[in-house]
């Protein structure tokens, strides 16, 4: 019976975790996206990290990759191209194939983004009291986040935190 019990607490304390993670992940998604440095809408932002993960492709395949239709992918990606983030290139083994790649300024934007989101999800896990039940849903969780020029407010923080 006890067991049981606790068991029915530790689903009960990581629906709990669930719910704050997504709440607080929402949250800073949002503000992370609208931050002047960063603009960029959240579909733009799987757009471009699907990029970088591929290196160069075809429109198919980020369309494939980032599950959006080619028409909306399409008017995502033209953006993305006016704002100096992707470039079209004509593949050199095939030049009927266009392929698209991130701009140095377009790794710039990413890697800026990535490290507000990692920054905000340790601001969030460490004001947040997961309590006991944290080492049940993760165990030898370690994260880590990165210092980027708009987190100096932060930088005396540690590297990386241990939950274990």
């Amino acid at each position: 019976m006890r067991t049981s019990i606790t068991r029915a607490n530790q689903i009960n304390q990581i629906d709990q975790i669930m719910y704050e993670i997504v709440w607080h992940a929402q949250k800073q998604i949002t503000h992370t996206l609208t931050q002047p440095q960063i603009d960029l809408t959240l579909p733009q932002l799987m757009t471009l990290f699907a990029v970088r993960h591929a290196g160069s492709c075809r429109m198919s395949e980020l369309a494939e990759q980032t599950r959006q239709s080619a028409g909306t992918l399409t008017g995502i990606v033209d953006r993305l191209i006016a704002d100096g983030l992707l470039d079209r290139a004509r593949n050199v083994s095939d030049r009927r194939v266009i392929e698209v790649a991130l701009t140095p300024e377009g790794e710039r934007r990413l890697t800026e983004a990535k490290c507000s989101i990692r920054l905000n999800s340790f601001r969030i896990t460490n004001s947040t009291n997961f309590g006991d039940c944290w080492i049940a849903f993760a165990p030898g969780f370690t994260m880590t986040w990165c210092k980027s020029s708009s987190e100096k407010a932060v930088s005396n923080q540690p590297s990386a935190i241990s939950r274990t």
